[in-house]
């Protein structure tokens, strides 16, 4: 029988997310992008929205890092939710969790706390953690899954001083564009990148 559990976005959070849900079997039909560059990811095939049927029962999850782009995302399409939880987090019985979470390994989510719809948990100690091994383990070094490292450099760098600068700013409104600004930077700098390189080398 077909699954009807899905990831929207098949970037290398995607594959943290397939991961987790794959840990937890639950299979995955496929991953759909609104522009993909890839026809698999983690042998799961990936379909351009444009050509995907959604049907009542289909589940997601929205396997982008970036919230500003997660809740475009979910602005723009209704979908029904799935969670995924890492089997290495805990959980209380008396927490709520949204749908459309993740939670990612070493996390504790104590009794009374409820986490939004759509959320991203890492663990208190390593914030970001999960996005930082997207980084480190799918989207290579100087010298691999990079056309032209220096010139790539250059682009990360600036990535880096917005997001210091983010992390300074409290008002909303200049918030929303140092990271509308991060996000612009961040399709420039994928222009360099070679996806799935360090795949074909297995």
């Amino acid at each position: 029988m077909k699954s009807n559990y899905y990831i929207f976005g098949a970037s290398g959070h995607a594959k943290v997310v397939l991961d987790i849900l794959l840990s937890n079997d639950i299979s995955v039909s496929s991953i759909v992008d609104d522009n993909p560059k890839v026809d698999f990811l983690l042998s799961i095939p990936v379909v351009k929205t444009s050509a995907f049927k959604l049907n009542n029962s289909s589940k997601f999850i929205i396997a982008i890092g970036d919230n500003w782009v997660r809740k475009e995302i979910v602005e723009r399409h209704h979908f029904n939710y799935l969670t995924a939880i890492h089997q290495k987090a805990i959980i209380s019985s008396f927490a709520l969790i949204g749908e459309g979470s993740v939670v990612m390994p070493q996390v504790v989510v104590n009794a009374a706390a409820t986490i939004g719809i759509g959320s991203i948990m890492d663990p208190v100690k390593y914030q970001g953690l999960s996005h930082f091994l997207e980084h480190m383990l799918f989207k290579g070094t100087n010298e691999l899954g990079t056309i032209n490292y220096e010139a790539e450099k250059i682009l990360l760098d600036s990535i880096e001083i917005y997001y210091d600068k983010l992390g300074n700013t409290l008002d909303d409104e200049d918030r929303l564009e140092i990271q509308k600004k991060i996000n612009g930077i961040n399709v420039k700098a994928s222009e360099y990148a070679i996806p799935n390189e360090f795949n074909k080398l297995m």
